[in-house]
């Protein structure tokens, strides 16, 4: 992609120059413009706001997997919202089933085929799975904190 810091620069390739292409130059030039005028400087630290539930929670991109491969826009109309009951988000931490898995780790175990191998989808491979996630799959995966504490995870299934 282009960035007006380095005007000169086509996208990330630094071998392409907007010199290179005629009447590219002048264009890229009003491009450039434009961008500062309407705060790129402000705006280019700023984080993706498409990347985080409307409450702040960060998207694992497993699940950003699932959004974008699965047909999910007339059963949620806006999956970032998490104030509905019956929004993607609380969708993400219930029980996929009566005392089984929240759905996002459903969703987790499908995508991954070691965790497929590893936590049949059976209640014994399902209470494997939780525990694996809340003793070491949360840290594993790099997610944000508050994904656990937002899981319906019985401490007592794991002493």
């Amino acid at each position: 992609s282009y960035n007006p810091m380095r005007p000169k620069n086509i996208g990330r390739n630094t071998h392409l120059k907007t010199n290179s292409y005629g009447g590219l130059t002048e264009i890229f030039a009003i491009y450039r413009k434009t961008l500062m005028k309407l705060g790129q400087k402000h705006y280019q630290n700023q984080p993706y706001y498409l990347n985080f539930f409307s409450n702040g929670v960060p998207i694992p991109s497993e699940v950003r997997w699932y959004l974008a491969n699965n047909d999910l826009e007339t059963k949620f109309a806006d999956p970032f919202d998490v104030d509905p009951e019956g929004s993607f988000f609380n969708y993400l931490f219930k029980e996929s089933y009566e005392s089984g898995p929240p759905h996002l780790l459903v969703i987790l175990r499908a995508l991954r085929a070691d965790l497929s191998r590893e936590f049949s989808s059976s209640p014994a491979g399902d209470k494997k799975l939780k525990s694996w996630f809340h003793t070491q799959g949360i840290v594993e995966m790099n997610w944000d904190k508050r994904i656990l504490s937002l899981l319906t995870l019985n401490d007592s299934e794991f002493s």
